[in-house]
């Protein structure tokens, strides 16, 4: 408890130096009495209570509902996305002039509180995260498109492995159906080691047939949501390896690409890995030794 206070403390001397009046609006996050109300057309529909997060921008916090039409509202992401909700604060009795719900993520066990976050920021910020906000809204909802492929023999094959662990490498090899290969090496050192290399016919059969295997030409490209976005940034949280295979057919109707994180994968992944494992392992057989 004393170490949380000292935290607290810590980040109002930080606020302070700023602000005074920025440091009353936070000194007043850390208590119930001297918290907020959300309010919707003039009216308080309910109280923040229990500051979770906090840092310079961000305040985590829950809401207790007044009633129950307040927690339909509250419940309801329509409302949540296209409504102007007010921050009053009970200790000045005034606005925060640029706060806002930045999400929200229901208690389904209780369906009693909601938690949510607000933005302290300048007024641009706050224009420019509302519309982020609102654009990965949309593009959750959009569907996603389907087209028919023509041929299925690939022309381009790109495999990139990227790690943040010290002493291990990071590369990416070009494949190109004409035999040739392009592999630039990096070993963690100022120099950056390039290669190029002339598959044999034979091995380029061999990479198609993999292709065809796996079926790496009829998979859909994924879609675009928060949580791929979340698991990427727990995989760099981690220091995981991410692969990366990226495959142009020969007619260019489709690209495709593929980040595979090491971090807890899918059994759909670990086929991925198993398959640019193997790509790798025939592309890299000729490459002459780093120096």
């Amino acid at each position: 408890m004393k170490s949380k206070h000292k935290n607290q403390s810590k980040l109002l001397r930080k606020i302070k130096e700023k602000s005074e009046r920025a440091a009353l609006l936070a000194e007043s996050n850390y208590a119930r009495n001297f918290g907020w109300y959300i309010e919707l057309n003039g009216e308080i529909i309910g109280e923040l209570i229990k500051c979770r997060f906090e840092d310079m921008f961000w305040d985590s916090y829950e809401i207790i509902p007044q009633n129950t039409a307040a927690k339909k509202i509250l419940f309801d992401s329509e409302k949540l996305l296209n409504s102007d909700f007010r921050f009053k604060n009970k200790r000045l009795n005034e606005y925060a002039p640029n706060a806002f719900l930045g999400g929200s993520q229901n208690l389904l066990l209780t369906k009693k509180r909601i938690i949510v976050r607000a933005l302290y920021l300048r007024p641009k910020d706050i224009v420019e995260e509302k519309l982020l906000r609102k654009v990965g809204e949309l593009l959750q909802r959009l569907p996603e498109e389907e087209k028919q492929i023509s041929s299925k023999k690939f022309e381009f094959i790109k495999l990139t492995k990227n790690t943040s662990r010290k002493n291990i490498d990071s590369y990416f090899i070009e494949i190109y159906t004409d035999g040739n290969i392009r592999c630039i090496d990096d070993h963690q050192a100022p120099q950056i080691n390039r290669y190029e290399y002339k598959l044999k016919k034979s091995t380029i059969n061999e990479i198609q047939k993999l292709i065809d295997d796996y079926r790496l030409l009829d998979l859909k490209p994924s879609k675009i949501n928060t949580s791929k976005i979340f698991n990427w940034l727990v995989s760099k949280t981690y220091q995981s390896d991410i692969y990366t295979i990226e495959i142009t057919n020969e007619l260019f109707e489709k690209f495709l690409k593929f980040k595979i994180s090491l971090f807890n994968p899918s059994e759909s992944q670990k086929k991925l890995i198993d398959c640019f494992n193997q790509i790798e392992t025939l592309a890299r057989l000729g490459l002459p030794e780093s120096s």
